[in-house]
């Protein structure tokens, strides 16, 4: 209960820091302590995550390997690489305990033929 205490808590801290108040509109413009302020919500919020056994895997720059369990979007040709790697993350790999919740989706760079 108390990891979910401090996701509602920075989940409201982010809110107050992105959203104008006056007009309910997302803020164009974030000072320097906000920035620290959103940053320290999301280290809170990542904290809290794994606390209830919740782990978010953010493939990018890793060696790809067929057996994972994430879905490959999109095939980029490189040149100057040897072996498959992911480049971006669409949606992270998401494992509860052990068990897979949400099957990541990525986008990866693969050798040019010669």
């Amino acid at each position: 209960m108390k990891a979910l205490i401090a996701i509602a808590n920075q989940s409201w801290r982010i809110g107050g820091a992105l959203i104008e108040v006056e007009t309910n509109e997302p803020k164009s413009v974030l000072s320097p302590q906000e920035i620290k302020k959103l940053s320290k919500a999301l280290e809170t919020i990542c904290e809290a995550t794994q606390a209830l056994g919740i782990r978010v895997i953010d493939r990018c720059n890793e060696d790809f390997h067929p057996g994972l369990p994430d879905q490959v979007v999109t095939e980029e040709p490189r040149e100057g690489i040897s072996k498959e790697r992911v480049i971006r993350t669409i949606r992270p790999t998401i494992m509860w305990h052990q068990t897979l919740v949400q099957r990541g989706e990525i986008d990866i760079a693969v050798p040019t033929k010669k």
